[in-house]
């Protein structure tokens, strides 16, 4: 198949090598995009090839590759994903973060499926990307300035209309090493943003200098092979998900807070309470929200506008989500909207991912006397916590330290049986005692601590196999099948709150008259089958990080002290086996080579 005959896929990778200086377009082979589809699947096997020799996440042989799916900046609703894949400069292992918002479309519409970073540059750099081919720039006039400041910067030089950017802020200049990459600034007025927050892909970047990435997009559209299916499935889609998107259209994902309270699932007081009455939906509704945003092609608008005011500022940000505001809220015991999105503000700003810098703020509150925190207990105080996240960002003072994740804190100060992580990446806020199927989902991610490759809290909330407070085989089958599906989320790519409309049946239904191409529900079950092993062949085998990371914190394993009690160590140690078993990993959990080929992978 030529690529000029491809529907869906464009056919073009931009190749970067930041060292050189230069960037070559260059033609994906088709089987290539059959096979991995795009996403995930597709970043995830082009970093394959380049993953033994990586090295120190921080130096300039660590590689990035972003991808988009088939489906991507299609009439296809909740498609603007774009999927980046690296060694990450906090956890040392495999690397992954997925964004939304409006940066995905753009890429697409510039004409790629895929981009891959190489090498470092020696001054401040960002690329351009078009269709008529793409480039490295001159970013120094950029370096140094937040990321709200140099979004606008950027997309006002080459056009809003046709111009969409990914940045880091000072936090990924100075390698803090859970920098995100970002976009949205609410000043730009561009809809909601979105951010690649987990895992430090703003170290990487900042490490190779690159403070930006523009896409330029004169025509928006992508040629599919089927336009009125296409049509056709975009209005059903976009009827049911309206209909079933009704309570995240209304609190966004800021629902899960009342369902953490009622049932005990809500991570407070650095994971020693599981509830925390002081914060509601209604609440931070009525008091920082004054609209709805949505990525592009989206029906249902999850994303807040919040304005706040506090101590004789005022800000506007986007948010508050519910990741943000139990890792700045709860977490911290801190109950004041407007407080929590000032922090919030301030860490898009400076580039923070906020799930971890709330878990690190969190640990350093319990550990203030180790490092020497002149910091009351009791309720802190949020112009102490804004000037830790700026000393953090900067790297000044005690900020050094905590710029190193809360698996680095816990090693230096001997903090192992207090500090909460896997693989050292900080969880979200899904308190395992409260919901038994996230002990498996952290402990199997190969990124880490993460509630979004298995979607186990959603298993476990709606009790789709068995008591949010069990572990079963049941539980575990239910947790392997959730995990392809969401595999094949990242790769063709749609947003995992289509999670109620779109099943095997409707990815395949997409992917076909998007495509062209035979993929029926079987063909694409396997596929995503592939992918989901994909990531675990690059953790587990290729970075050798298997069982013995598969591990859950101590405190997780302890009864809180609301009184919530754990699973069985014993059950969790059974139950991980049975999730190598049902995944077709080892007992040493590995992946076997033999049914990655079997599946279809060229490796």
């Amino acid at each position: 198949m030529r690529a000029r005959s491809l529907y869906g896929w464009t056919g073009r990778l931009a190749r970067v090598d930041l060292s050189r200086g230069t960037c070559h377009v260059e033609q994906l082979n088709s089987r290539l995009l059959e096979t991995y589809i795009g996403g995930r699947g597709l970043a995830a096997r082009l970093f394959l090839d380049y993953a033994p020799g990586t090295g120190d996440p921080l130096s300039p042989g660590n590689v990035v590759v972003a991808a988009v799916g088939p489906v991507t900046g299609t009439a296809i609703p909740m498609n603007s994903r774009v999927h980046f894949v690296f060694k990450s400069p906090l956890t040392g292992g495999y690397g992954e973060s997925s964004m939304g918002g409006s940066w995905p479309s753009f890429f697409k519409w510039a004409g790629y499926d895929a981009l891959v970073i190489l090498g470092a540059s020696e001054k401040p750099a960002y690329i351009v990307l078009e269709r008529e081919g793409c480039r490295v720039e001159d970013a120094s006039q950029l370096w140094g300035l937040d990321a709200y400041d140099a979004e606008e910067e950027l997309v006002k030089m080459y056009g809003v209309s046709t111009a969409r950017a990914i940045v880091i802020g000072p936090a990924g200049e100075n390698l803090v090493r859970y920098a995100v990459v970002t976009h949205g600034s609410p000043r730009l007025g561009i809809g909601r943003g979105g951010q690649a927050g987990r895992t430090g892909l703003g170290a990487v970047f900042g490490s190779k200098k690159l403070k930006a990435v523009i896409a330029i997009a004169e025509e928006k559209s992508v040629p599919v092979a089927d336009e009125e299916g296409v049509k056709d499935l975009a209005r059903s889609l976009v009827k049911k998900l309206s209909e079933k998107g009704i309570v995240l259209r209304r609190y966004g994902t800021m629902a899960m807070l009342d369902i953490g309270n009622a049932l005990g699932f809500l991570p407070t007081g650095y994971w020693t309470r599981t509830r925390f009455e002081g914060l509601t939906a209604e609440k931070i509704n009525s008091e920082v929200v004054r609209g709805r945003l949505a990525c592009i092609s989206c029906p249902i608008a999850c994303g807040r506008d919040a304005r706040y005011r506090l101590n004789g500022r005022s800000g506007r940000v986007e948010g508050l989500e519910y990741e943000t505001t139990y890792a700045l809220g709860s977490l911290l015991e801190l109950d004041e909207p407007n407080a929590i999105a000032y922090l919030n503000d301030l860490a898009d700003k400076l580039g923070i991912d906020t799930i971890s810098l709330g878990n690190v703020l969190g640990l350093a509150l319990a550990a203030r006397e180790k490092l020497g925190l002149d910091i009351p207990s009791g309720k802190p105080d949020v112009e102490v916590l804004a000037k830790l996240v700026e000393d953090i960002a900067y790297r000044r003072g005690v900020g050094k330290i905590l710029a190193e994740g809360v698996k680095a804190i816990a090693e230096k100060l001997g903090l192992e049986e207090l500090a909460v992580h896997v693989r050292g990446l900080e969880p979200p806020g899904y308190d395992p005692r409260g919901l038994w199927g996230m002990y498996i989902a952290y402990a199997t991610s190969p990124r880490g601590a993460c509630h979004l490759r298995h979607m186990a809290y959603i298993i476990d909330i709606r009790g789709l196999a068995g008591d949010s407070r069990s572990l079963s085989k049941e539980k575990i089958m239910a947790i392997v099948e959730w995990e392809d599906r969401m595999s094949l989320f990242d790769s063709i790519t749609m947003c995992k709150f289509s999670r109620d409309v779109v099943h095997f049946e409707e990815a395949s239904q997409a992917l076909a008259v998007v495509t062209g191409l035979d993929y029926n529900v079987k063909l694409v079950r396997e596929k995503a089958r592939l992918i989901t092993l994909l990531a675990h062949y690059i953790e587990r085998n290729v970075f050798g990080r298997a069982a013995s990371y598969d591990r859950i914190p101590a405190r997780l394993l302890e009864q809180s002290a609301d009184g919530k009690a754990p699973a069985p160590r014993q059950l969790v140690e059974e139950m991980l086996a049975e999730y190598y078993r049902a995944r077709g990993l080892d007992a040493e959990g590995r992946v076997k080579l033999e049914e990655l080929r079997r599946l279809g992978a060229d490796i």
